[in-house]
């Protein structure tokens, strides 16, 4: 990354010619990130006046993960009540699954799923229309880990659940969740 000026650039020419493109230099999420809130508020405040949710019989990215935040502005347009479920209805679809350490989790990988970039997302002019629908199925308990001799039942009933929700649509899964290598934590522990 360079930062110069038209003259500067124009007498660096035996330079320029080594280079396939020049462009301008995208603006990361630090920006967002770090602003004050109020600020944020406001990022967030016109995207979701910009955002066009999907229509009837869209498909769906049915995130897997620790559940999801269906309060959050961006996300409570895109994510309908019956479509934040979990396999353990008693653990609630509210972003909490493994406890505190990985709450928030299965909320920004439904923000991912429905915007992508959320930096590029708040900088495009104009109106985002969402052409899929966010579903959220929590497999983590509220507070631990599942068994991992569990691990294929959990992930069958996770699957079921927004197949039975809603069988007509069309869905594809991320299982956004990574498992600790047992093997490696048997040998550390020896």
């Amino acid at each position: 990354m360079a930062k110069a000026t038209a003259l500067q650039l124009a007498g660096s020419v035996d330079v320029l010619n080594d280079l396939a493109e020049l462009r301008l230099a995208k603006t990361g999420a630090t920006k967002f990130n770090d602003a004050a809130v109020d600020e944020q508020a406001g990022w967030v405040e016109d995207l979701r006046g910009r955002t066009t949710p999907c229509g009837d019989g869209a498909p769906a990215v049915c995130v897997l993960d620790t559940g999801v935040n269906r309060g959050h502005p961006l996300l409570e347009i895109i994510i309908a009540p019956a479509d934040a479920m979990a396999v353990d209805p008693a653990w609630g679809a509210h972003d909490d699954g493994g406890g505190p350490s990985n709450m928030g989790h299965g909320t920004e990988m439904a923000g991912l799923a429905a915007y992508g970039d959320l930096a590029t997302a708040i900088q495009l002019d104009g109106t985002i229309e969402l052409r899929h629908c966010v579903e959220s199925v929590k497999i983590l308990p509220p507070v631990g880990e599942n068994p991992p001799d569990l691990y294929g039942a959990i992930t069958s009933q996770a699957v079921s659940r927004p197949e039975i929700n809603a069988p007509q649509r069309r869905r594809s899964f991320s299982l956004a969740v990574t498992a600790t290598d047992e093997q490696n934590v048997a040998a550390t522990e020896n």
